[in-house]
């Protein structure tokens, strides 16, 4: 796509010229190599040494830049290229009573305001599914792939930025929804709104600098019903009801999970955790909910990593040892040709690296002993794995990312177990939830050491658990009393604090 950028300044960075189009700024600091554009036209600064570690030699003589290193001094035409990213709207309804907030010819929407992606379900009083739903990318991820950068640059700007943003692409998922499905706006008469603590604070409009540094202090954990201050394409005299957040860090979301798994109504032992940037874990056992949120960072998304991505075509999504061919085959989304890997396709070539002895348990890239030493190289300075007929690579330094990501997830797993008494084997339900954590291979998984072993057998995929949650609540008046019982059992740890956390983390960086 191309387009014509007007600076409002000179010199200033492309990166803050663009932020009024729909364009990923992974880290706004420079350092993911991510927001590559091609300059066509216009005058910009001299490309730097550092910018020059992001880019082919093919790639500068073609005129790509990277948008945080680049200053403008002109309007200049820049070519972006974006790419469909697969979007999760779907999930596990759990067995309820139909009881819901609008009348049988009424309607509702449930908004999940994920880190990543925003999706919507539309509800109608007379069906206990959705009549249609819709999803896209989170526009917020201009302002950087994790909570932490949009919240930087929130304080760095104004939080009333992210908010206009985000209020403005669910109008628009609305309007889009209430078109294919012919329902006039002013039908809605509830929303119901999930996410993360931050997001939905963007979502209302207040400062969620609280939630970035300690102690965490928060003005707000919601788990009210409001007016349709926002202006939402909806009834103007519509109600929007917001699930109570358990903590800073544990949001509604996390909620609507728990309500939608349905681990409350037995008496078995269930764990559930939403795997992504920020990784949200609750653990049910005698009565209370231990939960905790783990910041696993942007490395699962593909975020750091030299060819890594979301779920968008053409990304390495799986990844197998054929023992026939001994060679290592890969699958792309949607078979296109093979240009990035994503979360999952990581978690598998780990998995086949340590089966077939390319790396070892420490993560270390193995030179020679097995039977892809071909495949090994230096690539940027960095021992690498290169994979057959393909562009796409893993370096050493991507490894390592994923470990820290990894340790951070298992840390917070092991920790919650460790606080309950209880061993992994005495796990009942383990509930995953979540766009990576749905599309999760079990076994490469609990091979690489990400969920504990022995209780692959023992796994129930939610889907988008937090959607489903918020659609529950719509359509089962019930489901608002359920929710504040939820919170009201949680115990949560803070595992800044907690030195079981440390030991677990360090642990759990092993494969």
């Amino acid at each position: 796509m191309s387009c014509l950028i007007n600076p409002s300044s000179q010199g200033m960075l492309l990166s803050e010229a663009i932020s009024s189009i729909d364009f990923e700024l992974p880290c706004s600091k420079g350092t993911c190599g991510k927001c590559k554009v091609r300059v066509i036209d216009g005058k910009v600064s001299e490309i730097s040494r550092d910018e020059k570690k992001f880019l082919s030699l093919d790639e500068i003589e073609k005129g790509y830049r990277l948008a945080c290193f680049t200053r403008i001094y002109s309007p200049v035409v820049i070519e972006t290229i974006n790419k469909k990213i697969n979007v999760l709207d779907e999930g596990r309804y759990k067995k309820f009573s139909f009881k819901p907030l609008i009348k049988e010819d009424k309607y509702a929407v449930a908004i999940d305001i994920g880190t990543t992606t925003i999706v919507i379900n539309l509800l109608k009083g007379d069906s206990s599914h959705a009549v249609n739903s819709v999803g896209g990318v989170n526009e917020q991820r201009r302002f950087g792939l994790d909570i932490i950068s949009r919240i930087d640059y929130s304080i760095s700007y104004s939080h009333d930025i992210i908010h206009e943003v985000v209020i403005t692409q669910i109008n628009k998922m609305i309007n889009s929804l209430c078109k294919e499905s012919k329902v006039d706006n002013s039908d809605i008469k509830y929303a119901v709104v999930t996410g993360n603590t931050a997001m939905l604070y963007f979502f209302s409009n207040q400062n969620p600098k609280g939630i970035a540094f300690y102690p965490f202090s928060v003005n707000s954990l919601f788990g009210c019903f409001m007016g349709n201050n926002f202006g939402l394409n909806m009834a103007a005299d519509g109600k929007i009801y917001i699930p109570p957040c358990i903590s800073a860090h544990a949001g509604a979301d996390l909620t609507c999970a728990i309500l939608a798994s349905s681990m409350l109504e037995n008496d078995k032992t269930s764990l559930l955790v939403d795997m992504g940037t920020n990784g949200e874990i609750a653990l049910y056992s005698k009565g209370i909910i231990r939960c905790c949120s783990t910041a696993a960072g942007p490395a699962f998304e593909g975020v750091g990593l030299n060819c890594g991505s979301t779920a968008v075509e053409g990304a390495i999504c799986s990844v197998k040892y054929d023992k026939r061919s001994k060679t290592i085959k890969f699958k792309t989304i949607n078979n296109n040709p093979p240009a990035s890997i994503c979360g999952s396709g990581i978690i598998d070539a780990i998995s086949v690296f340590l089966s077939s002895g390319i790396i070892d348990t420490t993560g270390r890239l193995i030179k020679e002993g097995h039977d892809f030493v071909k495949n090994i190289c230096e690539i940027n300075g960095q021992p690498s794995f290169k994979f057959d007929n393909s562009p796409v690579y893993i370096t050493q330094k991507d490894i390592r990312q994923i470990q820290l990501a990894k340790g951070a997830i298992a840390g917070g797993i092991d920790t919650m177990i460790f606080e309950a008494g209880l061993n992994a084997g005495d796990i009942d339900n383990f509930y995953i939830c979540g766009g990576f954590g749905t599309f999760l291979n079990i076994k490469s998984s609990s091979n690489m050491g990400l969920i504990p072993c022995g209780i692959e057998e023992k796994v129930i995929t939610l889907g988008n658990a937090a959607l489903q949650g918020s659609s529950l609540i719509a359509l089962s008046s019930k489901s608002i009393q359920e929710c504040e019982k939820i919170v009201r059992m949680c115990k949560y740890t803070e595992l800044a604090d907690s030195p079981v956390f440390k030991e677990k983390y360090l642990k759990g960086m092993s494969f």
